[in-house]
């Protein structure tokens, strides 16, 4: 068993959750990996910047660990 993080995941986090075929994209080149099981997680931060500028910054992270058989 080996496993890949992905950190960058252009949003699709969920979508890919049950799939066995993972396209893992490192944002220059694609792996094709069979993948047999998968654990997603995200963490959300959320900055609040006060008075005289109030607004929030929303930072999103995942990671998922693939696991295959070679």
């Amino acid at each position: 068993m080996s496993s890949k993080t992905i950190i960058q995941t252009h949003g699709l986090r969920d979508k890919w959750r049950g799939q066995t075929n993972w396209q893992l994209d490192g944002w220059k080149n694609h792996i094709k990996v069979q993948a047999t099981q998968a654990i997603i997680q995200s963490s959300l931060r959320i900055i609040f910047v006060g008075w005289p500028f109030q607004f929030t910054t929303i930072i999103i992270t995942t990671n998922i660990f693939v696991f295959h058989h070679r």
